[in-house]
């Protein structure tokens, strides 16, 4: 299990980063880690915690229910708080499973420390990235989407655990249907604000 700590802690965050990352990408063909997806047990208090201790920006936070989650072929309800920040050009996804989030919940570190649960990928088209990978043998875990007035997000949870100890994400996302990212400015502007207000976290 690699804790975030460990990546912050290294001589270069973004060499530990492409150290672990490297074979994945090599092996599938992917393009450089966008997004470091980190689950924890209380978003705001890990989000303190980063701020704090490494200096980084307050992450902007979602509330809300994943508009799609299809796991082991079962549509569920899955709803979580999402926290959004950048480092030295990583986004790192703060994840805080709630109702029906097993599939997240499972995966908490019993210390209750950040760890690195998954890495991110963009990709054009997800329906095709998802299926190039599923035929050379690797399992789908979760297909999903997150919707939020004209951005959404389709995203699929590969299971690659066994070859590189923690799973591999497939991000898809769209602004009016434009492919498109969230600028870190504005994620840095929107957790100030958010800070600043005392309401931490926007809905869904």
């Amino acid at each position: 299990m690699t804790l975030l700590r460990e990546f912050m802690a290294a001589k270069s965050f973004r060499a530990a980063v492409n150290e672990l990352a490297a074979p994945i990408c090599r092996r599938f063909d992917l393009p450089d880690v966008y997004q470091l997806g980190l689950v924890v047990p209380d978003a705001a208090a890990a989000d303190e915690a980063m701020v704090r201790d490494w200096g980084l920006d307050p992450s902007f936070m979602l509330d809300g229910e994943a508009a799609l989650w299809i796991e082991d072929g079962k549509e569920l309800h899955v709803s979580g708080r999402l926290g959004f920040t950048y480092h030295q050009g990583y986004e790192l996804e703060l994840i805080e499973p709630r109702r029906g989030a097993d599939f997240y919940a499972r995966d908490l570190n019993p210390d209750g420390e950040i760890f690195l649960h998954h890495f991110g990928f963009l990709v054009h088209d997800l329906d095709l990235q998802t299926a190039r990978l599923t035929s050379q043998g690797v399992p789908l875990l979760v297909r999903g989407r997150i919707h939020s007035g004209p951005l959404t997000a389709d995203f699929s949870y590969l299971d690659t655990r066994g070859e590189f100890g923690l799973i591999t994400e497939l991000i898809c996302m769209r602004f009016l249907g434009i492919n498109t990212r969230i600028p870190p400015p504005l994620a840095r502007y929107m957790g100030r604000r958010q800070l600043k207000s005392g309401k931490r976290a926007l809905s869904l």
